[in-house]
């Protein structure tokens, strides 16, 4: 179960949310991401997206502040990274001069 909290986001991010929101594969990495940090390489598989896409859309997620990184070192020396949602649920009200939008942040990270 994860815990919630309301997230107050600058424009510039919530407009980001909104295309995120929009791309399908960008949508679909959010909500593989929510529960449980991820590798590229497990959400490439979980996905059928090409790495290099997910490459790009973890990218685009971590610079607008959507998507938390950790990493660690493995036995053979290489760097790991796994990500993981910073959101955990959403809602966006469009009106005729604006829009609002809500979010609840992820606490399990």
């Amino acid at each position: 179960m994860l815990a919630h909290s309301n997230l107050t986001l600058p424009v510039e991010s919530k407009e980001n949310l909104l295309i995120a929101l929009s791309d399908s594969c960008c949508r679909k990495i959010i909500i593989s991401i929510i529960n449980q940090s991820k590798t590229v390489h497990e959400i490439h598989q979980e996905l059928h997206c090409s790495k290099t896409r997910v490459y790009r859309k973890i990218r685009f997620l971590k610079q607008s502040k959507l998507v938390k990184s950790s990493g660690i070192i493995s036995k053979n020396g290489r760097k790991i990274f796994k990500y993981q949602s910073k959101i955990a649920r959403n809602n966006s009200i469009i009106f005729d001069d604006g829009f609002i939008v809500n979010v609840i942040l992820n606490e399990s990270i």
